[in-house]
């Protein structure tokens, strides 16, 4: 249950019309953070939507997720093997995928892409436990 200043505060941002400026300035970030993505990593195979606040990005052989992903942790970057969001083992995607709202400082954002790119383009770059 939410605290009466909390229920007060969403009803007066929703009955003054402040709701479809939040929504506004939301979409237009999601967007651009979209697009910085799809600048770095385009030539990566990725699926994404203009309007996600994540993507999917497929590994590329010899690349494993799971040691990946702990590879970039060592790095101090987040992200998330897909199976982890996985159902059916049989149709998961060899990938991970980035939330790229997660972090505030846009350039933050983007330094962590680049060295996701850099350590996928540049597969000597990877530890000798990533790449087998």
């Amino acid at each position: 249950m939410a605290s009466p200043i909390n229920a007060h505060i969403t009803s007066n941002i929703i009955n003054n019309k402040q709701i479809k400026d939040i929504i506004d300035f939301r979409r237009k970030d999601v967007i651009k953070r979209q697009e910085i993505a799809n600048e770095i990593l385009g030539e990566i195979d990725i699926l994404a939507n203009k309007y996600s606040m994540h993507i999917w990005l497929k590994l590329p052989e010899p690349i494993r997720a799971n040691q990946f992903v702990s590879f970039l942790r060592s790095k101090e970057i987040a992200i998330t093997p897909t199976e982890d969001f996985a159902v059916d083992r049989g149709n998961t995607i060899h990938g991970v995928r980035i939330c790229l709202c997660s972090i505030n400082d846009i350039k933050l954002l983007r330094e962590g892409l680049e060295k996701i790119r850099y350590f996928i383009l540049e597969k000597d770059n990877l530890s000798s436990g990533i790449s087998h």
